[in-house]
């Protein structure tokens, strides 16, 4: 009979053994989300920033996420910094909180569109479209007339298109150059919207140039 106790003590304490061994087995094999394990509560400034720059996208949107509950000059700085970030949901979380700082945030839009990489500055000329700031307008022409790239320059053109200022109808009517067909046929679409004589005659001198 104490033989008969002492195995089935046994083969208890190995059965939980066994239980134990196998479900840190599966807590290791899990896939691992980051994002989950990842909090901001009691975050220092420095913590944020080197969760911006984590290797994992989900931990990245949730800094630019709990920066974006707090505006100060230089979380607008971070919010533009990501616009450069490489997931477009990262991306558009930072725009969103850009968009909250209205005026603030035109020169350091003009700064990237200048000196980002392509999906940066696309970014940085939707978020000004969507400010439609007048202050904005500067910028826009320098877009249509310098980016490298006919996916900054078409939407620059329409936004310029929007905008009843000289300087608008001037750097729509140099687009009519463009090397690119569709920035400039945006460009003569916002033209013939506009409808004034300055924008009639741009019109006619450049048909006189392409006949």
């Amino acid at each position: 009979m104490p033989l008969l106790r002492s195995l089935l003590y046994m083969g208890f304490i190995v059965l939980t053994v066994a239980g134990w061994i196998l479900n840190n087995r599966k807590k290791a094999s899990a896939p691992h989300n980051p994002e989950r394990h990842t909090t901001f509560d009691d975050s220092t400034p420095d913590d944020l920033e080197m969760a911006l720059q984590h290797p994992h996208w989900q931990v990245r949107l949730k800094a630019v996420r709990m920066i974006c509950q707090y505006q100060s000059p230089e979380n607008l700085q971070l919010l533009i910094t990501m616009l450069s970030d490489s997931d477009n949901d990262v991306r558009e979380a930072a725009a969103e909180g850009i968009l909250v700082y209205q005026q603030q945030a035109l020169e350091g839009l003009a700064k990237t569109l200048q000196e980002s990489v392509l999906h940066a500055r696309e970014a940085a000329l939707h978020i000004l479209i969507r400010l439609n700031h007048l202050n904005s307008t500067p910028v826009l022409v320098n877009a249509l007339l310098h980016d490298e790239s006919a996916w900054v320059r078409i939407p620059a053109a329409q936004a310029l298109g929007e905008i009843s200022s000289q300087e608008a109808v001037e750097a729509l009517g140099q687009a009519l150059s463009d090397p690119h067909p569709d920035v400039v046929q945006t460009a003569r679409s916002a033209l013939e919207r506009r409808g004034t004589a300055k924008a009639r005659l741009l019109l006619k001198t450049q048909g006189k140039h392409d006949n």
